[in-house]
C-alpha cells in the first residue's frame, strides 16, 4: 500500500524540496524571499512554539536540495548552528529523523561542533538516533563524536557519555 508519513510531513515534501525549494518553504509557512536568519516563525501550531529556522525545517524534512539552497543565500551559513527553542540544531533534526545525506552535508558545512550538544531535555544527536532506532545514523554520529574528542577545538565542549 501507500507510504505512511509522519504527521508533520506533507506528501509532496520530498518532490517540492528537490525540485522547488521555494515551494517547499511556502508549504511550511516560510517566506522564501526573506533573509534565512529571519525565517523563524512558520504558521503551523506545533512548529511555531519551536521557533525553528527554515534550514532547521528543511533538515528535519530531509530536504537536502533545500538545505543547500538556503545555505547558499546571504545569511544562510549563519543559520547552520541556530537551534530552535528546545536547543535542537539543524544537525540534531536531521539525525533525529535519520536523514543521513542532510546530516553529513551539515556536518561538513559548519555543524561539526553541534554533534555533542545537548538539547533542553538533555538529548544529543547520538541519543536522538538511539531513541528513533536510526542505526545507520547512529554509527556515523559515533564516528563524529570520536573525531570531536580527538580534534576538540578549544571552543567546543565535548559531552562524555560514560
Amino acid at each position: 500500500m501507500g507510504e505512511t508519513l509522519a504527521p508533520d510531513r506533507f506528501p509532496d515534501d520530498e518532490a517540492s524540496a528537490q525540485h522547488d525549494p521555494e515551494a517547499f518553504l511556502r508549504s511550511r509557512g516560510f517566506d522564501p524571499a526573506a533573509d534565512p536568519a529571519s525565517l523563524v516563525e512558520p504558521q503551523r501550531p506545533f512548529f511555531s512554539t519551536m521557533r525553528c529556522t527554515a534550514l532547521w525545517e528543511a533538515s528535519h524534512a530531509g530536504a537536502l536540495h533545500c538545505v543547500q539552497w538556503l545555505f547558499e543565500r546571504p545569511g544562510g551559513p549563519e543559520t547552520v548552528r541556530v537551534p530552535n527553542n528546545y536547543g535542537r540544531t539543524p544537525l540534531f533534526a536531521a539525525c533525529y529523523e535519520g536523514h543521513l545525506d542532510v546530516a553529513q552535508w551539515l556536518y561538513a558545512h559548519g555543524a561539526a561542533a553541534d554533534v555533542g550538544l545537548k538539547d533542553k531535555d538533555g538529548f544529543t544527536a547520538l541519543t536522538a538516533t538511539c531513541r528513533r532506532e536510526k542505526q545507520d545514523m547512529y554509527f556515523v554520529v559515533v564516528r563524529w563524536l570520536s573525531n570531536l574528542k580527538e580534534n576538540q577545538p578549544a571552543a567546543v565542549k565535548y559531552v562524555d557519555y560514560h
